[in-house]
C-alpha cells in the first residue's frame, strides 16, 4: 500500500501537512485533518506529526463530505490555489509498505500546480525521527 501526505512549507518555515486517503468511491482525495507546525520546531515534532498524518491515511476510506473540502483554503483562508502555492514549496511524502518512507521534491509550475520529481529521497522502513526530518528538509532543498 502507498500512503501520501502533501507537505507545504511557506517562506516563514510554517509546515502544512495534508493527508490523502480514499473516499467511499475509491477516489484519492485530501482529508480535512491537516496538521500545522510552526517554527521553531521541537526535536522530533515533525516526524511525530508526519507519522500521525500517515495514520490518518491508513484509516480511510472516509465519507465524501470529509474529503470535499479545499483544506489549504480552510487552513489559510486563501481561496486561489495559484496564490496559495506561490509562496510555498511542496514535498510529496509517501509511505510505501514495501520500500518505507519516500520524499519527492516538486517544481512549481506557472499555473500554480506542482510537478513532483521522479527521484525520491528514501529512508527505508524504520528510520529514526531525526532521519525522517532530515529527509524532508533535504527534499525542500531540491524544490524549484
Amino acid at each position: 500500500m502507498l500512503f501520501t501526505v502533501s507537505v507545504f512549507r511557506d517562506k516563514k518555515g510554517v509546515l502544512l501537512m495534508i493527508p490523502f486517503a480514499h473516499d467511499e468511491d475509491g477516489i484519492r482525495r485530501n482529508v480535512n485533518k491537516p496538521i500545522v507546525i510552526e517554527p521553531p520546531y521541537q526535536n522530533g515534532d515533525i516526524a511525530q506529526k508526519l507519522k500521525e498524518c500517515f495514520e490518518i491515511c491508513k484509516k480511510g476510506p472516509y465519507p465524501r463530505a470529509e474529503m470535499s473540502v479545499m483544506v489549504y483554503k480552510e487552513v489559510t483562508g486563501i481561496s486561489s490555489y495559484p496564490k496559495f502555492s506561490k509562496e510555498r514549496a511542496n514535498v510529496n511524502a509517501q509511505f510505501d509498505s514495501t520500500k518505507g518512507y519516500l520524499f519527492r521534491p516538486s517544481k512549481r509550475e506557472k499555473d500554480g500546480s506542482y510537478t513532483h520529481k521522479e527521484e525520491a529521497i528514501e529512508t527505508g522502513m524504520n528510520p529514526t525521527g531525526i532521519e525522517l526530518e532530515e529527509a524532508l528538509m533535504r527534499a525542500y532543498e531540491q524544490c524549484e
